[in-house]
């Protein structure tokens, strides 16, 4: 347990976002220079409000994404059938995102600010697509992750409850587990038996991201630049999908949970395989790509937002958090 306490400071997957972040200073402040606005990146989408950073309406962007690609909002929680997701319409980085499994417990979840409901999707596989396109050039996909949600697998001995201390992801995730399943504590798995106890998947909920870039496709890229294309003024971010087979994947089927902006991360990087390095490598390899896709459009006439306005807004932001 004290190892995986300390896995927390060593392993850059467990780090805060401004901490691994913090050595790309250099590169925010020359791209500031460059394009002489210390908020050229909000350009990296200019039909997204502040390019998809922090305070923006996810379910005005689900509205974009065509049919057959769409995980359908909820209008009515009337006429809902569950289990539905619950989720913030301006949250971030997979936090306070509930799968509801029935109307009473909605009454448990507690919530800032404009609630989005979705349709629960119960497709067996997740990946995050990573998508950017030039300006008058085609879009296509630089970096797949794949998810493998947090799963116990029964054996005939073990408990959840001495799951949740054995298993390093669930440890880190003890607390709100314990909450979760306190009534179930004590079940015991038969060898064939599994049970996913995490179904957001994000990995500060337990899910471990994989690099994925071996599932690329060209049926799969042609339908994400087609979805993206829906969505007016996005060039920059990740789409998080849900599917039933690898197969399924490649041919490009799929149903979007979530698009993210320029608050978007490459999460194959949190790969176990990956090393700080490698990490830092794609880190660089995005941040120079958004920043060559908003340089294009501040030359196009593209307008940053005022800057106090923005910290102003960023403050309240943080302070809600």
């Amino acid at each position: 347990m004290f190892l995986y306490r300390l896995k927390k400071y060593y392993k850059f997957e467990y780090w805060p976002f401004y901490i691994l972040y913090l050595p790309f200073t250099p590169l925010y402040l020359y791209f500031s220079l460059k394009n002489r606005s210390l908020l050229y990146f909000t350009a990296a989408n200019p039909g997204i409000h502040y390019g998809g950073l922090f305070n923006y309406s996810k379910s005005a962007i689900n509205q974009k994404v065509p049919f057959p690609f769409q995980l359908k909002e909820i209008q009515s929680l009337a006429t809902a059938e569950f289990p539905i997701i619950a989720k913030p319409d301006q949250g971030e980085r997979g936090k306070n995102v509930h799968v509801v499994q029935k109307k009473e417990d909605l009454d448990k979840i507690q919530f800032q600010g404009e609630i989005f409901y979705q349709e629960y999707d119960n497709s067996p596989l997740e990946f995050g697509v990573f998508y950017s396109k030039i300006p008058k050039k085609r879009g296509g996909i630089i970096s797949i992750t794949a998810k493998r949600f947090l799963t116990f697998y029964g054996d005939g001995r073990t408990s959840l409850e001495q799951f949740i201390y054995k298993d390093e992801k669930a440890f880190l995730s003890r607390h709100r587990l314990l909450r979760k399943y306190k009534n179930q504590l004590n079940l015991i798995l038969q060898p064939d038996e599994k049970l996913v106890i995490e179904e957001v998947g994000n990995h500060n909920r337990g899910t471990t991201f994989l690099d994925g870039n071996n599932y690329f496709s060209k049926a799969l890229e042609k339908n994400i630049d087609f979805v993206a294309q829906q969505i007016p003024g996005f060039y920059y971010g990740r789409f998080d999908v849900k599917t039933s087979s690898v197969k399924a994947f490649k041919k490009g089927v799929f149903k979007v949970i979530e698009i993210n902006g320029v608050n978007s991360e490459p999460t194959h990087i949190y790969d176990p395989s990956y090393s700080i390095s490698q990490a830092f490598r794609e880190i660089y390899k995005h941040l120079k790509l958004q920043e060559k896709i908003a340089h294009s459009h501040l030359k196009d006439g593209f307008k940053t937002p005022n800057f106090w306005t923005f910290v102003r807004d960023l403050y309240f932001h943080l302070l809600r958090k």
